[in-house]
């Protein structure tokens, strides 16, 4: 029997057979490959999960979620696992020689002696006696070449052969018939061949007609373990259906991922540009305010320097007058001194009428003042910049 359609719960083989299955397919691997995360799958499984996404350079591993990038020859182009290769090597020299009824129906490694042609098993001597008894259109052969002992696991590049329901019919027939099955706990005696749906468990003739006597269905064990793993296998494929649609909706999340991304740069640059052209025209306005201010303090000063002309002017002239008022006082005559007092008491008289007061108020009330418009700064930069908004369309 093919290995791949072999339950392998044989105590010394289930660990080894366990890490020899693809974790996608759930059978022994074939040609495994080797993704760069670590995880190991069939490279057809792998293949498949290239294929979802032609247009894609990447996908995502079915176990860690992690980003593989795809390969120039695609499935081919990962390296293969040496290590699982070796290991299924092993396994197929420790599977050529066990008889596959003894090991899947009986949990017993029994040393094949025979092969059936016709449906691929095999056979110690004591099962191929049977098999003959009950298919004798079978023909089974002493083993004798290695060709055959291929077929019982896959490697590299074989193919397993699939087991047929004719097979699966034969598997059932070895269980009910031949001398090694599980003999009951409480009668050693008699082997388990029924199983009492009532309480949940497999029994034996003798616990059919005692302690589980009137109990209702009692079922033959085989077809209740055959009918178990139809619906195994129904479930397994719903369960692959799920997990097909739940890989899909990975891959979609991780490329909505990329895609936020993606956009986010670009939104971060056109808010880089916006601004770099505030600052522009904040800088302008700035150039344009300092040259205000210049042009406005020049004309100040401008006549700033008019009146300072005209007071030095004015102080030159009082202070001349006050010298010619001191040399008339100590040596003019009298006449120079008559007519001096009369031009002195108009020049004060004139003095008195010009209101001195006008300059100092214009000294006083003279200056730059900056005026700040009532502007909302931060929310008038926010217009302008312009406010981020999400796209969000997930399900």
């Amino acid at each position: 029997m093919s290995l791949r359609n072999m339950s392998l719960s044989s105590i010394l083989l289930e660990d080894k057979v366990e890490k020899l299955k693809c974790s996608v397919c759930l059978d022994m691997f074939q040609n495994p490959k080797l993704l760069p995360c670590s995880h190991t799958y069939c490279q057809l499984c792998v293949q498949k999960l290239v294929d979802q996404y032609p247009q894609r350079t990447s996908f995502l591993c079915p176990q860690c979620k992690n980003i593989i990038a795809i390969p120039k020859d695609g499935a081919a182009g990962f390296p293969s696992n040496r290590y699982i290769l070796d290991d299924l090597e092993e396994l197929r020299k420790i599977m050529k020689e066990i008889c596959g009824p003894c090991l899947e129906s009986f949990k017993r490694q029994v040393r094949a002696t025979h092969i059936c042609e016709k449906c691929d098993f095999k056979l110690c001597i004591s099962c191929w006696e049977t098999h003959i008894f009950h298919f004798q259109d079978h023909v089974a052969v002493l083993i004798s070449s290695d060709a055959y002992d291929l077929r019982f696991l896959p490697g590299a590049s074989g193919n397993a052969t699939p087991l047929s329901d004719q097979a699966e019919t034969c598997c059932k027939l070895q269980v009910a018939g031949a001398r090694a099955a599980l003999p009951c706990p409480k009668h050693p005696a008699e082997d388990l061949r029924f199983y009492c749906e009532n309480c949940g468990r497999p029994i034996c003739r003798d616990c059919r007609m005692t302690t589980h006597f009137g109990h209702d269905p009692v079922l033959d064990l085989a077809d209740v373990s055959a009918q178990a793993v139809r619906e195994l296998r129904n479930g397994r494929s719903k369960v692959a259906d799920l997990i097909a649609v739940d890989q899909d909706k990975m891959a979609q999340l991780m490329e909505a991922k990329m895609k936020i991304e993606a956009s986010s740069e670009d939104v971060k640059t056109l808010i880089n540009a916006r601004a770099n052209d505030l600052i522009a025209q904040v800088e302008a306005c700035r150039s344009n305010a300092l040259l205000s201010l210049e042009s406005e303090a020049s004309v100040l000063k401008a006549e700033i320097d008019s009146e300072l002309d005209s007071a030095e002017n004015r102080l030159q002239y009082l202070q001349g007058t006050e010298s010619s008022v001191c040399r008339v006082i100590e040596s003019g005559s009298d006449m120079d001194k008559i007519e001096l007092e009369a031009n002195m008491r108009t020049f004060l008289s004139d003095e008195e009428a010009d209101d001195r007061e006008i300059g100092r108020e214009f000294v006083h009330n003279i200056g730059l003042y900056l005026i700040k418009y009532d502007v909302d700064v931060e929310e008038m930069f926010s217009k302008a910049i312009g406010k981020v908004v999400p796209i969000k369309n997930v399900n």
